[in-house]
């Protein structure tokens, strides 16, 4: 078996590192992921500056090539560039922090794993939703164990969005298969002056939903599941599109 991994937290995050451990054991692992953090980046692409390609070598040891890009040139570029054959499966992750609900619009971990899907590779963006918690162990485990089974998934679907609690194995009570929560995290701009005396504006205020639908991967989160949610790329509205075809010219 041969994975692709990618993140958008950079090639030396601890989430990779721990991802790229564990996964070693079951496969041939090829790593292709940025040079620095580009959370945020969904699935956008470098067009007007080159890319480059950098050996990365942690305790002596070769972790992987680091490309100065985004997650999605990251996938892009291994698949034309790197990978001798093209990859059964594509990992984007472990990334620090959430990606559930909205929040997938926006996500460089989501967006690698969409470059996997458009490519038609089975894809999969994994995070570990608490920011301040350091334990990869779990969800590295999980993914190691669940690549084993991941045949058994329905051929039509090619992107998957998983999300960890950050709990012990103990503590997590099993996993769903979830829908994306439409609810938006991300609604504010902290105002503030630089020290030129300039304003400048920080995207902020991560605030909490005002109602959870258990189906939803917020749902599973809350009561300590982990949450997989199947994505489509296909982004057609077909219900609104039947619809409109049935109005007729309008020029």
């Amino acid at each position: 078996m041969n994975i692709l991994i990618s993140n958008d937290d950079g090639i030396e995050a601890e989430g990779i590192l721990h991802l790229i451990s564990a996964l070693k054991k079951i496969a041939d692992v090829t790593v292709v992921a940025p040079l620095y953090e580009r959370s945020g980046a969904s699935q956008s692409l470098t067009i007007h500056s080159p890319l480059q390609i950098k050996e990365v070598i942690k305790n002596g040891e070769f972790i992987g090539y680091g490309v100065n890009g985004s997650p999605a040139d990251c996938v892009k570029l291994a698949l034309t560039s790197i990978c001798s054959k093209k990859p059964d499966y594509v990992i984007s992750g472990i990334n620090k922090g959430p990606n559930n609900a909205c929040n997938l619009h926006y996500s460089g971990t989501v967006g690698a794993a969409s470059e996997g899907a458009v490519n038609g590779i089975v894809s999969f963006a994994v995070s570990l939703t608490g920011y301040h918690y350091h334990d990869y162990t779990v969800s590295a485990d999980f993914m190691k164990d669940f690549i084993l089974k991941a045949n058994m998934l329905p051929k039509e679907c090619l992107l998957y969005n998983i999300n960890i609690p950050p709990l012990l194995k103990k503590d997590i009570k099993g996993v769903r298969w979830t829908k994306a929560s439409q609810y938006s995290y991300l609604t504010n701009y902290y105002k503030g002056q630089d020290p030129f005396g300039e304003p400048f504006y920080w995207l902020s205020d991560f605030r909490k939903p005002e109602h959870i639908d258990k189906d939803t991967d917020d749902g599973a989160l809350s009561e300590d599941f982990i949450s997989i949610t199947p994505l489509l790329m296909d982004r057609t509205n077909y219900s609104a599109l039947e619809k409109l075809t049935k109005i007729g010219d309008i020029w």
